[in-house]
C-alpha cells in the first residue's frame, strides 16, 4: 500500500459538477489513503444514468459539491489495501453500483445490498418481454452531451463514458 505522502501527491483527473445543475468540468483531486480493503482503479469505461441526474441536480438533497457523477466502472486495478487477497494489480475489474457495503445491517448481512429485488424485477420484466437494455458510449469529451441526451430520454438505459485520454 502506498503510503500517504506519495497518495496525497498523486492527482485524479475527473470530470465533476461544480453546482447544482451545472454541466461537468475537468477537475483533479487527490485521494484519499487507500483502507487496508480498499481498491483503486484506473477507470477506462464509466457508466452514467439517471441516478447520476438526479445527484447533479441535488433532488435528494444530499448532494455535495464538486460532484463526481458515474458508476458501473470497468478499469484496471492500480492499488490495493493490504487486506486485500481476491485481486491483484494489473488485473481488469468491473464494479457495480454498489461499490461497497457494511456488511453489518440486516440488509447486507441477509444478501440484499442494494437494490437486488428491484433489479430482478426490472431483469425478469426485460427478459419477459423481450426487451434489450440498450447502452450508448461516448467519448470523455462528450459527457455532458450524453448528459443532456439522458435528460431529454432520448436514451433508453445509460450512458457509458469512455476515458479517452
Amino acid at each position: 500500500m502506498a503510503n500517504l505522502e506519495t497518495r496525497l501527491k498523486k492527482m485524479i483527473d475527473a470530470y465533476a459538477a461544480m453546482r447544482a445543475g451545472a454541466s461537468l468540468e475537468p477537475f483533479q483531486y487527490s485521494p484519499n489513503e487507500l483502507g487496508s480493503m480498499a481498491v483503486e482503479i484506473a477507470i477506462s469505461h464509466c457508466g452514467i444514468c439517471h441516478s447520476d441526474l438526479h445527484l447533479i441536480d441535488n433532488d435528494w438533497g444530499v448532494s455535495a459539491y464538486p460532484l463526481v457523477p458515474g458508476h458501473e466502472i470497468v478499469g484496471i486495478v492500480t492499488g490495493i489495501g493490504n487486506a486485500v487477497r481476491h485481486l491483484r494489480i494489473g488485473q481488469r475489474v468491473g464494479v457495480g453500483w454498489w461499490a461497497a457495503s457494511c456488511m453489518a445491517c440486516e440488509q447486507c448481512l441477509n444478501g440484499n445490498i442494494g437494490s437486488n429485488a428491484e433489479l430482478a424485477a426490472m431483469l425478469d420484466f426485460s427478459a419477459e418481454h423481450k426487451i434489450a437494455p440498450l447502452v450508448e458510449c461516448f467519448p470523455m469529451k462528450d459527457a455532458n452531451a450524453a448528459i443532456a441526451r439522458l435528460r431529454k430520454n432520448q436514451l433508453r438505459y445509460r450512458a457509458v463514458v469512455v476515458n479517452d485520454r
